[in-house]
Formats: structure tokens, sequence, C-alpha cells
């Protein structure tokens, strides 16, 4: 079967074969994709990781119109001209155009995208020798139990933030085994006890997931059902009580549910909680099960 025009497009950005056939199979990320090549100027083919890029923002703003992106065309032409070269700044750039401001500041724009910043590998060896010296006492008393922390502050780091993610990991598991050597039995036993710890929280975790698997909604009370339904209470998620009052008049109180197919895989054993519930509901309350297949 011959590939598509855009699936063939997005290959000429250097993105691989199969990507490029699922992205223009993604009815939001093909047309964001095209839009972000056209804005680039990147239509005739690019630089493999310039194109690598340019996917990584349309992916980021797939569910976003463009006509709500800010200095589309401005920001885009950083990347294909080389000044922003990392995920980390494409990242910053799709903030930009988001959040940005409606007149372009390239002064403003390139400070937040680190654009022009370059930090040497000596830079990093020597801002990341700094961080441990200054956590010594941390990493003296948790030692390998430490790393989890150490990094956090390490990226944390202004500099680092844009300098070569390679060269920090390097110079990192440097200082980390220069600083405390190699690892001791009592570091494995350590971390063998944080492990233990965490099974058995986890196995508790899996007898909840199992007890509630097991439920029988359809022997549930109304009432239960409502607090199933509930889900977590996440203020900003909510409906206001006039859109959800609008919503009940004009459903008439009908909750449906459904069971969409799997979009990226086959059907598992997993999947067998989310039917029981979801058709479990609709024979219990009023009766509308809505089941896709594909």
């Amino acid at each position: 079967m011959a590939e598509s025009k855009d699936a063939l497009l997005f290959e000429s950005l250097g993105v691989n074969k199969s990507k490029a056939k699922e992205a223009a199979k993604n009815a939001k990320l093909c047309v964001m994709l095209k839009e972000v090549i056209g804005g680039a100027g990147a239509k005739a083919g690019c630089d493999s990781k310039v194109g690598i890029l340019l996917y990584e923002v349309a992916a980021k703003l797939k569910k976003k119109k463009i006509s709500d992106l800010k200095n589309f065309s401005e920001i885009l032409k950083y990347i294909t001209n080389g000044k922003i070269k990392s995920s980390t700044q494409a990242s910053e750039a799709v903030k930009q155009l988001i959040n940005g401001p409606a007149v372009f500041d390239v002064k403003s724009f390139e400070s937040a995208c680190g654009v022009g910043v370059e930090v040497s590998k000596e830079e990093v060896d020597e801002i990341v020798k700094g961080v441990f010296a200054s956590n010594n006492e941390l990493l003296m008393a948790k030692r390998y139990q430490a790393m989890g922390i150490m990094m956090g502050k390490v990226r944390s780091h202004s500099t680092l933030r844009w300098a070569n993610s390679l060269w920090v990991k390097e110079s990192f598991d440097k200082c980390l085994k220069d600083t405390l050597g190699e690892r001791t039995e009592e570091d494995k036993k350590m971390r063998k006890g944080k492990k233990q710890g965490k099974g058995k929280k986890d196995e508790k975790k899996s007898d909840t997931k199992e007890e509630d698997a097991g439920t029988d909604v359809t022997k549930l009370s109304a009432e239960q059902i409502k607090t199933l339904l509930r889900g977590r209470e996440i203020p900003w998620a909510k409906n206001d009580t006039k859109i959800d009052m609008e919503h009940r008049k004009r459903t008439k109180g009908l909750i449906r549910t459904r069971f969409p197919p799997e979009p990226n895989g086959y059907l598992h054993i997993g999947h067998a909680k989310a039917m029981n519930f979801n058709f479990g509901v609709a024979k219990k309350v009023r009766r509308c099960y809505i089941s896709k297949i594909r």
C-alpha cells in the first residue's frame, strides 16, 4: 500500500517511517505538523535534528488552534536556523507560543529559551562538583540513597538547564563515584531494604485493586454508584453548578457509559474491569451503554 503524501512529507523531516505514518493518521497531529512545517519554512525538507524538534513542537500543540498561538513563524524559525537546538529549548518555545506576548519580543524570548547560551564541558564539571561539595553532609548520611535528591539539585541549576544532558550525566556519575566510591555491602542492604518496604506497600495496593475489581456494580445501591462516579475531588476539573444543572436538565438525568476500542493495542484482561463497571452502571441506573467495535 502506497504511503500518503503527508507521511512522506513527515519522513522528509527525518521522522522515522512508523512515526510518520502514525502522525499522518492522527487528524489533529497531522494538521498541526503541516502548519508547523509551513511556519518554519521546512516544506522542502530539513536536517533530521531540526525535523525531530518540529515534530515535538507539533505534538505538544496538536490540541491548540493556530489562531490562539503567538508569533508562530517567528518562533519556529529559531528551530530551522539552529538557534533552538534541544528538546528543553523547544519545550520553552512551546510555552512562548501559547502564553507569550502578542507582540514578539526578541530579547525576552531568547532569554526564556536559552538562545545563545553555550555551556562547555568544563563548566558542567565545575557546577556539578560545586553542587556535590555543598551537599556533602547529605551524601555522607544517605550515600547512594541520596542519588535522586542530588540529581534533582543538579538539574535544577539554572545554567545546567541548557547544558548537554549527556555531559551532565557523565559528570554526575563521576562525582558520585569520586565522593562515595564503589557501592559497599551496607549500601546494597540499604537499597534492598528500601525495595522490600516498597514491595509491601505495592502488595497492599494490589490487594485493594483486586478487591475493587471483584465488585459487582449491579449489586450496588444508586448512592454507592454515584460515589464511584464522583471520582477524585479536583476543584478546577469540576463544572460549576449552573453548567451542571443545565446538563442534568438536558439529559434528564440519563447517565451514558461507553467502552471504546483500544486505539493502540489488543484487548486484554485489564479491560474487563472497565467493561464490567460501565455495563453494570448502565444496567443498574438507566440502561444506556455504548460499545464501539472496529
